[in-house]
């Protein structure tokens, strides 16, 4: 008996999460979505904020202190000079606030990671059936 990929129960539960970023990816391209925590008229410093912008996925934060944990969501079309910019504006906030922190990740990346992840166990479970073949 061989291995079949497609009868695999690893090979589909991994399936979804693919997809997800996958399209994660394509919206971030054309839009920016971020989730803002914060309070009334907060500063950079007291503020976090995760999103997706421009085909990478990104967090802030600043290291004044914790925000009041009010949400502000956000999800729009950005400008094709925006998308050009954006990673330029959070590099010159930083240079204006010492206490301010960014981590910028390619979507590009986390697929691959997910795919390197993934593949782990649908190899592993592949050469187990194969041994279990040989066995009986």
């Amino acid at each position: 008996m061989r291995f079949r990929l497609l009868r695999s129960r690893s090979f589909w539960f991994g399936v979804p999460g693919l997809l997800f970023l996958l399209w994660a990816w394509w919206v971030s391209i054309g839009n920016i979505s971020t989730m803002t925590i914060g309070g009334h008229g907060f500063k950079m410093p007291r503020r976090w904020e995760i999103g997706q912008a421009a085909g990478e996925v990104y967090a802030t934060w600043g290291l004044g202190g914790w925000p009041d944990w009010k949400f502000y969501p956000y999800h729009g079309e950005m400008q094709v000079e925006a998308r050009r910019h954006w990673r330029r504006n959070l590099t010159w906030v930083r240079a204006g606030d010492p206490a301010f922190r960014y981590l910028i990740v390619g979507h590009h990346w986390l697929v691959l990671g997910y795919l390197v992840a993934w593949s782990g166990p649908v190899f592993w479970r592949s050469r187990r059936y194969r041994a279990l073949a040989e066995w009986g």
